[in-house]
């Protein structure tokens, strides 16, 4: 039975990877993921294909961003947003 368990905690550690091994799977993973970005980034620019067109895009506010219902009814808070710019409150 003891030796059952000794095999177990040999195997843990034989798979177990120190500070130094895990650094250098991470430079490793960022040099591979830099090196595929920057081959995919040289590509030519007759292959971009260009934005259908621009959209109009509307500024918008979490409600949760003020203190409703706590200090503020929902009659103080919209136009508090409105007069900070916002075009529409969410309520999420």
């Amino acid at each position: 039975m003891n030796s059952v368990h000794d095999s177990e905690n040999n195997r843990q550690l034989r798979y177990r990877l120190d500070r130094r091994q895990l650094l250098a799977y991470a430079v490793f993973g960022a040099t591979v993921l830099t090196g595929a970005t920057a081959s995919a980034s040289a590509m030519p620019a007759n292959d971009i294909i260009a934005a259908p067109g621009r959209y109009n895009m509307k500024n918008s506010i979490n409600l949760g961003a003020f203190p409703y219902p706590g200090k503020m009814t929902l009659g103080q808070c919209l136009p508090l947003a409105t007069d900070a710019g916002f075009d529409v409150m969410l309520a999420i």
